[in-house]
């Protein structure tokens, strides 16, 4: 009874959310209210099959919800309206009369329902699983199914289910055709209905080697068959022979297409950058893709058949972005093949729809969800630069500049570093980073070892070495900074989301007097504790790979598992941290947080707690109020900090 009365006092103390700065203290000027507006953004929308309408995900009315537009840009309004719940993932039925979409959201990429409404809104929409749901809903051609992923599957892995798209009587009846004990993701289903696609590490004998890639097997289930090894994002051509993919264990991500019945593969690219997100043109004739530029995101199309490319998108930015690859943002073709709708941010617009002919010409912006007094001229676009790092490493960064810098030259310094294991800084809009160079801070964004944009050597640079050499690069960008005389090292911060999170706590582990504050949104404390966490889901392979590698696991290798977690090394920890975690994040739960906070609070290392409620991973999908809360936090944060001392 005293344990369990004690442990309740000590979780209320752990998990208590901090009174927002007071108004008139730094952190609530007008900037930061219209800096959160821009949360409304678009990032994911689909043409209804007529190619009449759109449907659309933006957080215009306060939280996520699904709009229905014209396709001109016309006559926009909200179907859904679940505040706080987010949605997400809309899907237009095959008639076009139906919108399924998912809600309850429960951490990155996961998602616990799907949700079915009205497309003119006339229907109060109908939760077809009842926590049986999850990301990815596809429907069949004949509109009587929807094929999603169920992230957190009965045997621990994602799966692929399949679900009567009618209103459910009693419990919900979904059947999982692969029957297997792997992760499962992206499933496809064939142009006529009979056959499913998807990408999977599997053996295609029960005891065989587990090969990475596209698999497609029938629908009704059966013998899945291994179509193209290392690969992923496979897309059916219209008339269903053929898919489109792109390479994942080559040094460049390329884009190929491959015959469905013999396997055989082309490559339509081969270029010394990343290319992805492939889809066919309605008519089969042409694919569309995205390449990544020095972290700017092109539009390109190319003939299935071979030959030369055609970039379509010309602005510097994020024109489509990467999904699945930490570049948010999409594409679709117009149903008639005419045009092309894609998404588009840079340093100085959020994520809008924009409009450009299928063989080129000029795009038309279709959407503006920026507030009218955030001119672009306001904001500072990055310059890339590149240092030297451990090893003679070149290590690129984005390097913000503020207007007015500091008379005395010496500005202060914030290091943003970015999330995802596999992840990259891209140009695109960055709130906090704008926040911050325009208060007068010198902003460094670095991609440091383990990002992705320079090839899958680079990649893996940094396997089973998380907390390591990624530090080591970050370190370099303070000296770098210091050397060209822009910055004073000892105003220094940095903060970061996930795994930049994460990178953020072991800085203040292994360089104690390297920074004066830091903020971890959502990031690690404790890899052994979440490697326990993620036991029989699909992201303790990626807790292996990343942290592990060939050392093994936290039993085979404690001592470096230990080190890589600042839960096990607060002594060493001076900097004070502001920790900002979402109570719905399945990825980092919240309790890596409050592990954190009960012993630097214990041993009098300076720190705060917020949990957000009904938020998950990841800023960029809260809502705008919760945004701004964030970034009044953060910036009272370092102000705490980072002001003289009195006589200093």
């Amino acid at each position: 009874m005293y344990v369990i009365v004690l442990l309740a006092v000590l979780l209320a103390a752990c998990s208590r959310t901090l009174e927002p700065p007071a108004a008139g203290k730094s952190g609530t000027d007008d900037l930061i209210d219209l800096l959160s507006k821009t949360n409304a953004k678009i990032e994911q929308f689909q043409f209804s099959p007529d190619g009449r309408q759109i449907a659309y995900v933006s957080s215009q009315n306060g939280s996520a919800d699904i709009w229905v537009m014209n396709s001109d840009g016309s006559n926009a309004h909200a179907i859904t309206d679940a505040a706080p719940e987010a949605e997400a993932e809309p899907q237009w039925s095959p008639d076009g009369r139906s919108i399924a979409y998912v809600t309850h959201h429960c951490g990155t990429g996961c998602w616990a329902d799907i949700f079915l409404a009205r497309a003119d809104g006339s229907m109060t929409p109908i939760n077809l699983t009842y926590g049986r749901g999850g990301p990815e809903p596809q429907w069949t051609p004949d509109g009587k199914s929807i094929v999603f992923v169920k992230y957190y599957g009965d045997n621990g892995f994602s799966q692929i289910g399949i679900l009567q798209a009618d209103i459910p009587f009693g419990r919900p009846v979904i059947t999982f055709p692969t029957g297997s004990p792997e992760n499962e993701d992206d499933p496809r289903v064939s142009p006529d209905g009979k056959s499913l696609l998807f990408t999977a590490a599997r053996s295609e004998n029960p005891g065989g080697p587990r090969v990475s890639g596209i698999w497609v097997m029938p629908l009704s289930g059966g013998v899945a068959r291994l179509l193209v090894a290392g690969a992923d994002g496979g897309r059916w051509s219209p008339d269903g022979k053929r898919i489109v993919f792109a390479s994942a264990n080559t040094e460049w991500r390329n884009i190929g297409v491959a015959d469905v019945a013999t396997g055989a593969t082309r490559m339509l690219t081969n270029d010394t950058n990343d290319n992805g997100n492939a889809q066919w043109s309605p008519a089969g004739t042409a694919i569309a893709y995205v390449a990544n530029k020095d972290w700017n995101f092109f539009l390109k199309t190319v003939s299935p058949d071979g030959g030369q490319a055609r970039q379509l998108t010309e602005r510097r930015g994020v024109n489509a972005g990467f999904e699945g690859q930490n570049a948010r943002g999409t594409f679709r073709w117009a149903p008639a093949g005419q045009s092309i709708a894609y998404t588009f941010m840079d340093h100085a617009t959020a994520s809008d729809l924009w409009l450009i002919p299928s063989d080129g010409g000029s795009p038309r912006q279709l959407t503006n969800h920026m507030p009218a007094a955030l001119r672009p001229d306001r904001f500072i676009a990055p310059e890339l630069v590149s240092y030297k790092s451990k090893g003679g490493v070149d290590i690129p960064a984005f390097l913000y500049k503020p207007k007015n810098p500091d008379p005395s030259g010496k500005a202060p310094l914030l290091l943003y570093s970015h999330s995802f294991g596999g992840g990259m800084y891209i140009n695109g809009f960055y709130p906090f980073v704008q926040y911050f160079v325009s208060r007068g801070f010198v902003v460094l964004a670095p991609e440091v070892r383990g990002s992705t944009g320079l090839g899958r050597t680079f990649a893996r640079a940094n396997r089973g070495d998380w907390g390591g050499l990624d530090i080591d690069d970050t370190i370099a960008g303070i000296d770098y900074l210091d050397h060209l005389g822009l910055i004073d090292r000892n105003r220094v911060v940095m903060q970061g989301g996930s795994t930049g999170g994460y990178r953020t706590m072991q800085t203040a582990v292994r360089f104690p007097e390297a920074l004066k504050a830091a903020v971890n949104l959502y990031g690690p404390t404790n890899v052994v504790s979440l490697h326990e966490f993620y036991q029989g889901t699909r992201r303790r392979g990626m807790m292996m790979e990343s942290v592990g590698g060939d050392r093994g696991d936290p039993a085979k290798a404690p001592e470096h598992w230990r080190e890589r977690s600042s839960t096990y090394n607060v002594d060493r920890i001076k900097t004070p941290i502001l920790l900002l975690f979402a109570d719905r994040d399945l990825g980092v739960p919240a309790n890596q947080a409050e592990e954190y906070y009960r012993l630097a609070k214990a041993k009098g290392v300076p720190v705060e707690y917020v949990a957000y409620s009904n938020e998950s991973h990841g800023w960029y999908t809260w809502r705008p109020a919760t945004l701004k809360d964030a970034l009044q936090r953060v910036s009272a944060h370092y102000d705490k900090y980072l002001k003289p001392k009195p006589g200093g």
